[in-house]
């Protein structure tokens, strides 16, 4: 950091000169434009105009489909060309490209919102992205992402409560929504990194919340890859069990009853994090730790010292075990809508900067 002083040129304007690395670093010179964007806290950003992307301009990408050999080595650089926020994505071949490449190239298309194919020949398949920041508030596509997600929690622990395979098996299924919406978050987010014009279409004033929300997005996306793995336990344990057993019933309700707990802890810190409410993280905080983390862990001792047949306690066990990182989940959101509650001043908190020195 280094300081300046303001000076007064001819009647009533103000200047300051600019740091002679930064012109160098940025190549600056004489005539050359620049933008200047105020923020929330009352500080200028200085972007040399060259750097802002303009209207019209298209970041494209060319993937060399003879390169991508192994197997789902072609679909994660679709997706990787997608999150970076590549607008055009052309897949070239020499030759004619592999039929098993094509499939590939279409499956992953349909996983991911707003990219279509425009061109398809024997040598190049052209994908075209045409997402407008602007319709996709980050808030928004993050509660999006929760409600998929938590749907898909609840519902896969209503299927072993239930004896539902068919409704464990449409939680499975669900897992590709709640990959869309993921992959849209970390495009919006990484795209609001190299250009502050998408952080503000898309609602975000600080840049610290960028990395903060790429986190959560994370943890959002895990908890429905922890429901398919509950579904898919909750599978195996009906083919494997009895309904009517007395001790499985009585462990099943248990994890019912525990199940809406950790709904509602789950709710409470999405909420807490999207509304800047400090005592609603705290409290769902609490929850976990107090009352949810110790009955989790009470019930795996449970199953594995009541249930005698093997398959049914290792399957329960997995179960308990996926709810318990929904909760762990939770509470790291909750930690962070605190974190961020406390980046301002407010009725719990005042922030003031001054110099002293403590002797």
């Amino acid at each position: 950091m280094e300081s300046r002083k303001i000076q007064k040129v001819g009647y009533s304007s103000l200047a300051v000169s600019l740091p002679h690395s930064w012109i160098e670093e940025v190549g600056l010179k004489k005539g050359d434009e620049v933008i200047f964007i105020r923020d929330e806290d009352g500080s200028l950003r200085i972007i040399p105009s060259r750097l802002v992307k303009s209207e019209g301009t298209v970041k494209e990408a060319i993937i060399n489909v003879t390169v991508c050999d192994e197997p789902g080595m072609l679909e994660r650089a679709i997706v990787g060309n997608y999150v970076l926020g590549r607008d055009v994505i052309r897949i070239v071949a020499p030759g004619r490209i592999k039929p098993s490449h094509v499939e590939e190239a279409r499956k992953t298309v349909k996983r991911l919102i707003g990219i279509g194919i425009v061109e398809e020949t024997p040598t190049q398949i052209v994908l075209q992205c045409a997402i407008d920041p602007s319709r996709f508030p980050i808030n928004t596509v993050m509660r999006r992402l929760y409600v998929i997600s938590s749907l898909m929690y609840k519902e896969a622990v209503q299927a072993l409560t239930d004896y539902n395979y068919d409704l464990a098996i449409e939680v499975i299924n669900r897992e590709d929504e709640a990959d869309m919406m993921y992959w849209l978050t970390v495009r919006l987010l990484l795209s609001a990194i190299s250009d502050r014009s998408i952080a503000d279409k898309i609602g975000i004033r600080d840049p610290r919340h960028i990395a903060g929300n790429r986190v959560i997005a994370q943890r959002l996306e895990h908890m429905a890859d922890l429901a398919c793995n509950i579904a898919e336990d909750c599978k195996k344990l009906i083919e494997c069990s009895t309904k009517d057993k007395a001790d499985d019933k009585l462990l099943i309700n248990k994890i019912s009853s525990l199940n809406e707990q950790i709904y509602d802890l789950t709710h409470k810190a999405i909420e807490a994090l999207l509304t800047g409410d400090v005592k609603l993280a705290n409290s769902a905080i609490n929850l976990c730790k107090k009352t949810i983390r110790p009955s989790i862990e009470a019930l795996i001792e449970e199953v594995i010292t009541k249930i005698t047949n093997s398959c049914i306690a290792v399957f329960l066990s997995d179960i308990v075990w996926n709810m318990g990182r929904v909760v762990d989940i939770s509470k790291e959101i909750a930690e962070i809508a605190i974190n961020r509650a406390l980046e301002k001043s407010s009725k719990l908190c005042e922030i003031y900067e001054s110099s002293f020195s403590i002797y």
